[in-house]
């Protein structure tokens, strides 16, 4: 999972396996080896992928941590903050809607 976000982040990019790996140091084997889940990346080349995709290690991360939907929601808050008021608005109520009907509470 990890390497497929890395992989579909660097895809959105624009950058090729190649790119990514001059980029941060490491070999273009070492880098299809990570988005085909073969190895995991170090630390330190974590951390260089995460910057040169200009990504939150939250966000390539989502698949693998329980709590991924927390970055999934932080992505949904930067799109709505890009919306107007009125969509916005529309937007919450219909998600405390859907919340309510899951059994949660009402706002």
């Amino acid at each position: 999972m990890l390497g497929e976000q890395i992989k579909r982040c660097r895809e959105k990019r624009g950058f090729t396996q190649e790119q990514l790996a001059e980029k941060i140091g490491v070999s273009i084997e070492t880098i299809s080896s990570i988005e085909r889940g073969i190895k995991m990346p170090r630390l330190q080349n974590f951390v260089a992928i995460a910057n040169q995709l200009g990504v939150s290690a939250d966000e390539l991360l989502q698949d693998e941590l329980d709590f991924g939907f927390i970055a999934e929601a932080n992505a949904l808050s930067k799109k709505l903050e890009e919306l107007s008021r009125a969509d916005r608005k529309r937007i919450l109520e219909t998600m405390n809607f859907l919340i309510v009907q899951a059994g949660g509470k009402p706002e």
